[in-house]
């Protein structure tokens, strides 16, 4: 996501290429765009306006049978992605799938997410899976998930066609879903792809101060909160200078011994590679236990109050939607 938006400029294609090669070359095979992962206002000159371009750009370099493509469809609005009620037909997701199938230069889609829930109690959940069921069917996409979705969504979706995965917040500092998401979807047999398991940079220590991005919006990462939670980092810090390790790594070794499949983001190309090192690094039952009583003293929530109505447990799901 940040090599197109939503962390300043666009990178190059040719970084934003290089980066995602740098990962490939320690071993990664696995990458995760979206179709809001896209330039918003003038896009930057000598860059792909979509990500799910550069993904595609990507896996022409390195063959696309070598790798496994995740994108997300975001709920649709009748002014677009952001305005007015929701939308939703069968044609609107056909649509936008081939749309995607296009940018990213595939016959198929290896992992197809609902980026965020539509008010279920007006397009029910198996509505949605059915037609999922229908893009396999076609050939379009292999496989499919939810994002942000609380546990009786998943189960009724997953009655309908099963699902392969829930793409879900998941870091030190964004536990919520441990109480029932993670259970269920530990009985159903669905992976959790956990996003943001860096938490947007804050668990690396390399931010210093409330950042100037949109990020600033975060409750965990304000003025009046930052200093409160430095004392995690902190100790996420310590365990890593003793393993010789990175902080991000830390937090991304928790997030696998925890069961999850982190899908960190970087800019960087060296931050690409030690990233994938995190996949042989365990954690002692000790150091796990450190880390999570350290989350106690964590100030804030994940997100502002418009992001937590998006997210599983948010009022989306009380809204009206206006169906085509």
């Amino acid at each position: 996501m940040g090599l197109t938006a939503f962390y300043g400029p666009a990178v190059s294609n040719s970084h934003g290429i290089s980066t995602m090669r740098a990962a490939y070359d320690a071993g990664c095979r696995f990458y995760d765009t979206a179709q809001i992962y896209q330039q918003f206002g003038p896009s930057v000159p000598d860059t792909f306006v979509f990500n799910e371009e550069l993904v595609g750009a990507f896996a022409q370099s390195v063959g696309r049978e070598n790798i496994t493509i995740a994108t997300k469809f975001y709920t649709r609005r009748s002014g677009g992605i952001r305005e007015g009620p929701f939308v939703y037909s069968f044609e609107i997701l056909e649509q936008a799938t081939n749309e995607s199938l296009q940018r990213l230069g595939v016959d198929t889609i290896d992992l197809y997410y609902i980026h965020r829930m539509y008010p279920e109690e007006v397009v029910p959940i198996e509505e949605i899976a059915a037609d999922m069921k229908k893009l396999k069917e076609a050939g379009k996409i292999k496989g499919w998930g939810l994002s942000e979705a609380p546990p009786a969504t998943i189960r009724r979706a997953h009655a309908v066609f099963p699902l392969t995965a829930v793409q879900q917040e998941w870091s030190l500092f964004a536990r919520d879903l441990e109480a029932e998401v993670v259970p269920t979807c530990q009985e159903l047999g669905i992976s959790i792809v956990a996003y943001s398991p860096i938490a947007r940079g804050m668990l690396s220590g390399a931010l210093t101060e409330p950042p100037k991005d949109w990020r600033a919006t975060i409750p965990y990462m304000t003025a009046e909160n930052i200093d409160a939670n430095r004392l995690l980092v902190a100790k996420i810090q310590e365990i890593a200078k003793a393993e010789n390790v990175t902080a991000a790594q830390i937090c991304l070794a928790w997030v696998q011994a925890k069961g999850g499949i982190p899908i960190p983001g970087t800019t960087k190309i060296e931050r690409a590679t030690s990233n994938h090192a995190a996949t042989t690094l365990i954690l002692t039952s000790e150091q796990m236990k450190s880390l999570e009583e350290a989350t106690a003293g964590v100030q804030g929530l994940r997100g502002d109050a418009g992001y937590m109505r998006s997210t599983f447990s948010g009022s989306i799901h009380k809204e009206k939607i206006e169906k085509k």
